[in-house]
């Protein structure tokens, strides 16, 4: 890749000998964005230092080494966002934690449904094979609530609103344990692998009655929001009943995509082959041009609605066991991942 200037002064990227315009906006927008991470993750884990800022950024698709970050972290403390502690790392400032609720905004929408599609590129599972690498959703608990969460886990997937019976648990430092669950993004990414063109457009809450669907309450659309963690927005949500596993009345949290109608019988061959490797998220294919639990279908299209791996969060909760930090995203080859028994 090389940049260079054009006669008017403005720089072109040259990629495969064709030149393409870079506009300084794109730039600073760039630069803003890299900023907000940087504030989003000491908002999240502060006091934080320069290093795992930049382990963490990798997460969030920045390859940022740890000299870079501290460059970063100056910018941000001359501008009064970030102050740091003589041994303990940054946190942020009261203005720092006001820059980044309203004046950055504008950076992070659309920023889920890049996040999501970056996914979506890198799952490889076949459901063929039953190989390959897989989305996950990663959740730290303390591990004396281990035991306890497992048997939640089961009992979720025995009464069919766990997407999945894979999970791997890592142990971390200071007695805590973090397990990971499938996520519904490794459905998309299956689709896309296999020639799909998949429209992830929304996270949601659907009410089930005697566990079965019965309407959307509440849709988040992926390309207007400014969320960049939706496992951090769904943390706090509560499922209406600590009943749900009893008798099924209650709310899960669910994910909504839109496929091409014409690919409607490739899509149900994909979800048969999953379902043999115990990929059972699937709640409901709607009809072109219809309705699906009270949400409208786009011409053309068909609509498919996953359960959403985050709906474990509200039954951990309500079962007594804490999330010690925010839920996040990360990919996991599935021969890693143990089921439950």
């Amino acid at each position: 890749m090389v940049i260079k200037l054009n006669s008017s002064g403005e720089k072109l990227k040259k990629v495969d000998n064709k030149e393409y315009f870079v506009h300084d906006d794109d730039e600073k927008s760039s630069g803003n964005e890299k900023l907000v991470n940087i504030l989003e993750i000491i908002e999240e884990n502060e006091p934080i230092g320069a290093g795992k800022i930049s382990d963490k950024l990798k997460n969030k698709g920045f390859s940022l080494k740890e000299p870079t970050v501290r460059y970063h972290l100056r910018i941000l403390e001359e501008r009064g966002f970030t102050k740091k502690l003589r041994y303990g790392g940054r946190i942020l400032t009261p203005l720092g934690h006001e820059e980044l609720k309203k004046a950055l905004v504008r950076v992070r929408i659309g920023d889920t449904l890049y996040q999501i599609e970056r996914y979506m590129s890198n799952t490889t599972f076949d459901p063929t094979t039953g190989n390959g690498d897989i989305v996950i959703s990663q959740i730290i608990i303390k591990k004396s609530q281990l035991k306890n969460a497992i048997i939640l886990m089961r009992k979720t997937f025995d009464k069919g609103i766990l997407l999945s019976p894979h999970y791997k648990l890592d142990h971390l430092p200071n007695g805590l344990v973090k397990i990971s669950v499938v996520s519904a993004t490794t459905y998309d990414g299956v689709f896309l692998k296999s020639g799909i063109l998949t429209y992830p457009l929304y996270s949601g809450i659907l009410e089930i009655k005697d566990f079965k669907p019965f309407r959307f309450t509440d849709v988040l659309s992926y390309t207007s929001t400014s969320f960049k963690n939706l496992g951090t927005l769904f943390a706090n949500f509560e499922l209406n009943s600590p009943a749900l596993l009893e008798d099924g009345s209650g709310c899960i949290y669910v994910t909504y995509r839109e496929i091409p109608s014409v690919s409607l019988e490739k899509v149900t061959t994909i979800l048969e082959q999953m379902a043999s490797h115990d990929f059972n998220g699937l709640i409901k294919i709607g009809k072109t041009g219809k309705s699906i639990y009270g949400l409208p279908i786009s011409p053309n299209r068909i609509g498919v609605v996953i359960i959403g791996s985050f709906t474990i969060i509200a039954i951990f909760k309500e079962g007594g066991i804490s999330i010690c930090e925010n839920p996040a995203i990360a990919m996991e080859n599935l021969k890693n991942m143990e089921k439950l028994s």
